[in-house]
């Protein structure tokens, strides 16, 4: 399994623990609903990284890596081999170009969990879970998910509103 080299002695810490223990918390942050199930990772680019770091444990869909390339590395040529996967679920990754807007995450049983508020320069990956959104200041982002598409029949939509909390309905 890939694993930040600083813990590789600990194999039981959590990506939690990790970016507790590195203090990345205004760059990076894991939201989990109450059973410790990552159902989301909010990524700001202000910090730079170097190197390849992969965030997402191996069995994770998608994938997720920062990386910090020097200039003139030249990154060998490949290509990316037929391999047959059983996918659950359809992740999404939204990455925010201009404005901000408020996610809202909920459990599988549609429950509320938490708010964020992301922003230009931020990168959103949604794991599980349900998510609503709120555009706070006009929006343009970029979505990428797993395909092929099925005309909606990947998602059951719901009525978020009556689950937030009064003070985010009134924001």
């Amino acid at each position: 399994m890939r694993q930040n080299p600083v813990f590789a002695d600990r194999p039981d810490f959590t990506l939690a623990h990790q970016l507790e223990e590195t203090k990345q918390g205004k760059s990076m942050e894991f939201i989990s609903d109450p059973n410790g199930t990552n159902m989301a990772l909010i990524l700001s680019l202000e910090e730079p990284r170097s190197g390849v770091d992969f965030i997402t444990k191996d069995d994770m869909n998608p994938q997720v890596a920062l990386m910090k390339r020097p200039e003139e590395e030249y990154i060998d040529a490949h290509v990316h081999l037929d391999v047959k996967r059983a996918l659950t679920g359809t992740p999404e990754i939204l990455i925010i170009s201009k404005g901000r807007m408020r996610a809202d995450f909920f459990t599988e049983e549609k429950e509320y969990v938490t708010s964020r508020e992301i922003a230009a320069g931020n990168i959103l990956v949604l794991f599980s879970g349900g998510h609503g959104f709120k555009v706070l200041e006009s929006v343009e982002m970029i979505e990428i998910k797993q395909g092929p598409y099925t005309h909606g029949l990947d998602k059951e939509k719901f009525d978020s509103r009556a689950l937030l909390p009064v003070e985010l309905l009134e924001s």
